[in-house]
């Protein structure tokens, strides 16, 4: 555990200390990343960042620890109300960077919020990714074999610069994710690689590619989304690309990726603009070509994954399970 994890803890459960005046609350000494509040011992888990995009991995990661029977405390930067009620629902007890909290365990109940994080100067960018990184990593998803072409071929093939390519296989290479054999480079630990783009995606590309919005023209032609010929060009994601992937996922959001002017959707005669509409149109921005309207099905599964519902969650686990 590094360092900055670390500091993290220690700098939550001090100011949980200062916001409730319990001077009952103390870090074990004796056990690693464990706090004693009111006599009751609970183990940490420690994640800096929880979002739509993994906050149900991390619960079923909680879930699944089983350290010697104590309860669990998840410790983290910073909550948003809907992921913390998300928390609440599934009770997994919390503790963010500010002293903020919502513990419940047999008779101990405490919630405390309105805390304000101190922020530093030194705003740390390490974990950002950058958008060209993203697409050429879905790209070596996609296309295992290419992690072992020649830098001239994936240059040939995906259009971007050399060191551009260099700085992605340094990146993997810093994450674990990418390794040398005697036959070659490789991906390891692909399933975690994969959870780790689609945060990645989720977080710091895909709010850029939103460009337009619409609404269906009525009720009818909602119901009907199948039946909307998309223009060449587009393409369903999220919900809608989940139920053509499966038919497992009723839509209650519509996202479609377009390498076209948006603006000829709304020939189908289906859609009107709306500036609050619930069809988003996002710029498309994976590598190559794909058939029958669909976006990858990587991408379908990070689109799920990004929404923080546990109905799309299990949609995503599904078409993980059936191979991405």
């Amino acid at each position: 555990m590094g360092t900055d994890y670390m500091e993290l803890f220690h700098e939550a459960i001090n100011n949980l200390k200062v916001a409730t005046g319990n001077d009952n609350i103390t870090i074990d000494d004796k056990m690693d990343k464990s706090v004693c509040i009111n006599g009751i011992g609970f183990c940490c888990e420690i994640k800096k960042t929880i979002s739509n995009a993994n906050v149900f991995s991390v619960i079923d990661s909680i879930n699944n620890m089983n350290d010697e029977g104590m309860p669990m405390i998840l410790i983290t930067n910073k909550l948003y109300p809907k992921l913390a009620n998300t928390l609440a629902d599934n009770r997994i007890n919390w503790i963010d960077k500010a002293g903020n909290c919502d513990i419940r365990h047999e008779n101990l109940t405490i919630k405390i919020s309105g805390q304000k994080k101190i922020t530093s100067g030194n705003t740390s960018s390490v974990s950002k990714t950058s958008e060209t990184n993203i697409k050429l990593i879905l790209f070596f998803l996609q296309n295992p074999e290419s992690i072992n072409w020649s830098y001239r071929e994936i240059q040939e093939k995906v259009g971007l610069s050399l060191g551009t390519i260099t700085k992605a296989f340094d990146l993997l290479k810093t994450k674990r994710y990418l390794v040398q054999t005697d036959k070659g480079r490789r991906i390891a630990m692909r399933e975690e690689l994969i959870e780790w783009w689609q945060q990645q995606y989720n977080e710091f590309l895909k709010p850029k590619l939103l460009i337009n919005q619409m609404s269906f023209r009525t009720p009818d032609a909602r119901k009907k989304w199948k039946e909307m010929l998309l223009p060449e060009g587009m393409y369903w994601g999220g919900d809608c690309g989940a139920n053509l992937v499966d038919g497992y996922l009723i839509p209650g959001e519509f996202e479609i990726y377009s390498e076209v002017v948006s603006s000829l959707l709304l020939r189908t005669g289906a859609v009107v603009p709306d500036p609050n509409g619930e069809i988003r149109i996002y710029k498309k921005f994976w590598i190559g070509d794909e058939k029958e309207k669909l976006a990858p099905t990587l991408v379908i599964y990070a689109d799920l994954m990004g929404t923080g519902d546990s109905r799309c969650h299990e949609a995503a686990l599904r078409i993980k399970e059936n191979g991405i």
